[in-house]
């Protein structure tokens, strides 16, 4: 069984910041990567599409399996577990939580059942990303949002913007 948490309107003007952990930044700034992997837990990316035009939206679908035989505490504790990380042909990668809520968003900082994975199941995560004006190939992955970065890495995905 899977559990599916959206993003589309989680927005709150209390708590933590919407980036992929304390040392990671904002729009315009590079995502930390964490030192810490939980070692039971698979993250996967995928996108609705390979193609896209600048304006239009595509949604990311990250999920976290539990292969171990105990409960994991998957992300911290404001905002979703899972980020997706962006990076523009030319450029620093940026989170796709931070480009959906931009500057002034926040998260509000309860732990919620979407935090953690029970043995044998997953979690599962839909981000939507306005594509910037930008033409190229972009490389997306994603991760669990850790206190120092994102962690457990996906396989890349890439994007073609034209």
């Amino acid at each position: 069984m899977s559990r599916v948490s959206s993003v589309f309107a989680v927005v709150a003007l209390l708590g933590c910041a919407p980036t992929s952990g304390t040392e990671a930044g904002g729009p315009g700034r590079a995502l930390a990567r964490s030192a810490e992997r939980l070692p039971t837990i698979t993250v996967t990316l995928t996108a609705d599409r390979t193609v896209a035009t600048p304006g239009e939206i595509v949604e990311f679908t990250a999920t976290a399996t539990n292969r171990g035989t105990a409960r994991v505490q998957i992300g911290v504790q404001c905002g979703p577990s899972m980020d997706v990380a962006i990076a523009p042909p030319a450029g620093e990668e940026r989170s796709a939580l931070a480009y959906q809520l931009g500057a002034n968003g926040a998260f509000t900082c309860p732990l919620l059942p979407e935090h953690f994975v029970e043995p044998g199941q997953t979690q599962t995560l839909r981000i939507s990303w306005v594509v910037t004006a930008t033409r190229g190939i972009y490389t997306a992955v994603a991760g669990l949002r850790r206190g120092d970065g994102l962690g457990n890495l996906s396989t890349p995905v890439q994007l073609v913007v034209r």
